[in-house]
C-alpha cells in the first residue's frame, strides 16, 4: 500500500528514480567485477600474468593498490602503494608485486621533460632501490655515484635465468632491512628481485616467516612464468633520443656486466 502511494505521488519523477537506481546497481556490479589493478599494469607493458599451481593472487580491497601491511611502524609499510600479492600455497611466504614500468609507459615523456622533478629516467628503479635500501639522502633522487655504491649491494643473475624465468633481459636481487622487526608477528625475512625488458622493470618482494626464508630459492622457481614479457615486436617501447636504457647496461659497460655476472654466479648455488 505504501508503496503503491509513493508511485501515485511521485509519477513524474518515477523516471528520473528508476534511472539513479539503475545507474547505482551498474557502478555496483562494475566495482565487483573489475579486474585487479595488476592486470590493467601489466598490459601497458605486455608482460602476461598465468596461473600458478604454487601462488594464488589475493584480492586487494576494490581491487586497487594497497599497502603490504597497514602499520606505518611495519619496515614493510615504506614500500609504499603495491599493485598485486601473491601467497604461497604452504603459507610460508607472500609475494608484492610493483609494476614499475607501468608508469614509464604512462608517463615516460612527462619525466623525460622535467628531469629536475623526476631526476633521470634511467634512474627511475634505482630511485625505488635507493628508499628500499635506506641509502643516501631521504628523498633525494640517486646520484650517479651512488647507483655505482648500489650496483655492488645488488645480485647479479645471469641472462640466461632472467630470460627462462621471465622473459626478461636481466634479473637482480638485494636484501630489505626488516630492523628485527616481525610483520604481523610472522613475517621476519624479505628479498626483492627485480627484473625487467626494455626498460620496463617489475619488483618482486618475497616476504617469508623464519623457516620460510630457508626455502627462498624454491620461492623463486616456483614464480617462474607466472609473469612473462610478450614478444618483443609488441611492447609498448619508450621513445625519443634519451629512451630508457635497462638496468644492468645505465651506467655500466655490458663486458663489465658479463664479468660481475661470472665472478658472482661462481659464488653462489644455481637457482634455475
Amino acid at each position: 500500500m505504501y508503496i503503491s502511494n509513493f508511485i501515485l505521488r511521485n509519477k513524474k519523477r518515477l523516471p528520473f528514480f528508476l534511472f539513479f537506481c539503475l545507474l547505482f546497481l551498474s557502478i555496483n556490479l562494475n566495482s565487483q567485477e573489475a579486474r585487479p589493478i595488476v592486470y590493467e599494469k601489466l598490459e601497458l607493458m605486455n608482460v602476461s600474468l598465468n596461473p600458478s599451481e604454487q601462488y594464488s593472487l589475493s584480492n586487494f580491497k576494490n581491487n586497487r593498490m594497497e599497502y603490504a601491511c597497514d602499520e606505518k611502524s611495519c619496515p614493510l609499510w615504506r614500500w609504499g602503494l603495491l599493485d598485486a600479492k601473491f601467497i604461497h600455497s604452504d603459507g610460508q611466504c607472500n609475494v608484492f608485486v610493483y609494476a614499475s614500468g607501468a608508469n614509464q609507459v604512462r608517463y615516460g615523456k612527462l619525466i623525460e621533460d622535467n628531469p629536475e622533478l623526476f631526476g633521470e629516467s634511467t634512474n627511475l628503479s634505482f630511485k625505488r632501490i635507493k628508499r628500499n635500501l635506506g641509502y643516501g639522502k631521504k628523498g633525494a633522487s640517486p646520484s650517479e655515484r651512488e647507483i655505482e655504491d648500489m650496483k655492488m649491494m645488488l645480485t647479479y643473475y645471469p641472462a640466461d635465468s632472467a630470460k627462462v624465468m621471465f622473459n626478461a633481459d636481466y634479473m637482480v636481487s638485494y636484501p630489505f632491512n626488516m630492523e628485527g622487526k616481525k610483520c604481523q608477528d610472522i613475517y621476519s625475512s624479505t628479498r626483492v628481485i627485480v627484473f625487467g625488458k626494455n626498460g620496463l622493470d617489475i619488483f618482486l618482494y618475497f616476504v617469508m616467516t623464519e623457516d620460510g626464508a630457508k626455502n627462498f630459492n624454491k620461492y623463486l622457481t616456483d614464480f617462474k612464468e607466472v609473469l612473462w614479457y610478450n614478444k618483443e615486436e609488441n611492447t609498448n617501447e619508450i621513445t625519443g633520443e634519451n629512451k630508457t636504457e635497462i638496468l644492468l647496461q645505465s651506467t655500466r659497460r655490458d663486458s663489465d656486466r658479463k664479468k660481475m655476472e661470472k665472478e658472482q654466479t661462481g659464488n653462489r648455488k644455481k637457482y634455475l
